[in-house]
This record gives structure tokens, C-alpha cells and sequence, in this order.
């Protein structure tokens, strides 16, 4: 259910997740109460990451449902919390772990999303790193159409370093290449 949530956030997977159990920081880290549910979407809300060191900003990212979809954000929000109950200032992600509730920390979310990889016979599941659902997020908006600064905004970068993240189809070259050809005189 993280891993939806990871990828339609563009968000640095430490901005998500505790680097330990024992390091999570209700001031710093993503709590249960920072994401909220609104009308038929959630808004996750950021007072501290990379870029907002002093919580001077906070940074509301909206995600709405996909009617249908085993990628909807929102459902996975809402199976989550109906199998995990936390409270308010818990971690916003959670699993039981020998009968106690812990946070779900970075190292364990990307072995077990590894692993969920390999059994679904998925090429190259050891390949995929922390910042791969920020990337995945960013080239999936850009694919749609979604403009620069906005994807940009979304992930929070402060510069253009974003554009580092796209990855760009053998289409969509081909595309860039015919459209150079059709403009030549």
C-alpha cells in the first residue's frame, strides 16, 4: 500500500519513512495525522523534508482516487488504516512485528517490495532503489503531459533537478527525431 502511495507523491522515500524504528520523530517524520482525508481524495502534508528544514512552509499534496484501479492512492489509504489502527502521532505507515505495532522503515519497505518483485518474476528486482518511485512518479506525470513546475512542485525540488529523473521512452525519441525531420526544409 506504500509503494502506491510513494509513487503518486513523487516524495523522497525518507520524507515517508523512518530510516529506524527506534529514530522516528513524531516532528519530523510522516505521522498518521498528516494525512488527511478531504471529500473522496487525501491530502499528505510535509512539514519537514530536504527542502523545509524549519517547517518556514508546508507542503500539501492532494492525491485522488482511481475508480477501479489496484493503483488507487486513496483505497491503499484507506485498506491501510482499516487493517493497521494507529493513532494520530504514530508513523503514517505501520506494521505488526512479533505481536507489536512498528514503523515501517525504509530498509524493510524496499526488501519486501523487492521480494513482492521477484515472486511476481518481475526482470531486474534487485535494481530498484529508494528514489525509484520518485522517478517513476516524476516520468509518469511528465509522460501525461504535466507540466515542469508542477512535477517539479509536486516532488518538492527546489531546482530543476527533476528533469535528472525522467526517463524517456524509445517512442518518445523516435517522436523527437520525426519531428525534427518533418521540420527540416
Amino acid at each position: 500500500m506504500c509503494h502506491v502511495i510513494c509513487l503518486f507523491l513523487t516524495a523522497r522515500l525518507s520524507n515517508i519513512l523512518p530510516a529506524s524504528a527506534t529514530r522516528f520523530d513524531p516532528s519530523r517524520d510522516l505521522c498518521h495525522r498528516n494525512i488527511q482525508c478531504v471529500d473522496s481524495y487525501i491530502v499528505v502534508i510535509f512539514y519537514w523534508s530536504k527542502t523545509i528544514q524549519c517547517r518556514e512552509r508546508r507542503l500539501g499534496i492532494p492525491l485522488v482516487p482511481i475508480s477501479g484501479s489496484p493503483l488507487c492512492p486513496v483505497s491503499a489509504f484507506h485498506k491501510m488504516i482499516d487493517l493497521v489502527p494507529t493513532s494520530s502521532t504514530s508513523p503514517a505507515f505501520c506494521h505488526h512485528h512479533r505481536s507489536q505495532l512498528v514503523p515501517l522503515t525504509k530498509s524493510i519497505f524496499l526488501r519486501t517490495f523487492r521480494e513482492l518483485l521477484v515472486r511476481a518474476n518481475v526482470p531486474a528486482a534487485a535494481c530498484y532503489r529508494k528514489h525509484s518511485f520518485r522517478r517513476g512518479g516524476a516520468t509518469y506525470a511528465f509522460r501525461l503531459g504535466v507540466p515542469g513546475e508542477l512535477i517539479q512542485c509536486m516532488g518538492d525540488w527546489k531546482s530543476d533537478a527533476y528533469k535528472r529523473y525522467l526517463e524517456f521512452s524509445f517512442d518518445t525519441l523516435l517522436m523527437v527525431s520525426c519531428r525534427m525531420r518533418d521540420s527540416t526544409l
